[in-house]
């Protein structure tokens, strides 16, 4: 999937943060949020680890709130020591990802391809049940997208919280 031009959020902090195009990275991760989802708020240790793993390898992240004003990502960002930016997800994102639960990733290129969207690992195979992970889903898609091959699958189901729908 290919945006159509560039794309860009701002951050709790009232910064821009520019996900395409971007010279200085290779892609960027956007994890789309709700700040309330107790699913979403489970995957923090992860999404610290993955960034911490890849962002030395020119990968850049950045969280995507679809519900919470800048105090409140503020906030919960130190709460969970997330080492990246947040920012108000709009609906433009939220629609263009396809987005219908949380959390979503979403790997956008320097060049504004998407070739992975969905969930983080499969930790919930269906609502209710958590697990330990057996597939890393965005960690295998950053490697395929690293090591220049094609992303498969380019999207998996995320088990979460909905999406509001307006």
């Amino acid at each position: 999937m290919l945006l159509l031009a560039a794309f860009t959020l701002k951050t709790a902090s009232g910064a821009s943060e520019t996900l395409f195009p971007a010279k200085d990275r290779k892609a960027t991760v956007v994890y789309v949020v709700l700040a309330e989802c107790p699913i979403a708020r489970q995957f923090s240790p992860e999404m610290t680890k993955i960034a911490r793993d890849y962002g030395k390898r020119g990968i850049r992240f950045l969280m995507a709130y679809a519900d919470a004003e800048p105090a409140a990502m503020k906030a919960q960002m130190k709460q969970f020591g997330l080492p990246f930016p947040a920012a108000k997800a709009d609906r433009r994102l939220i629609n263009l990802l396809k987005a219908v639960s949380v959390p979503t990733a979403a790997l956008i290129s320097a060049d504004g391809q998407i070739p992975y969207v969905g969930r983080i690992d499969d930790r919930f195979p269906t609502l209710g049940v958590q697990r330990k992970p057996r597939r890393a889903d965005l960690r295998l898609a950053l490697d395929q997208f690293l090591k220049r091959k094609p992303v498969t699958p380019a999207r998996t189901e995320v088990v979460g919280c909905n999406l509001p729908q307006n």
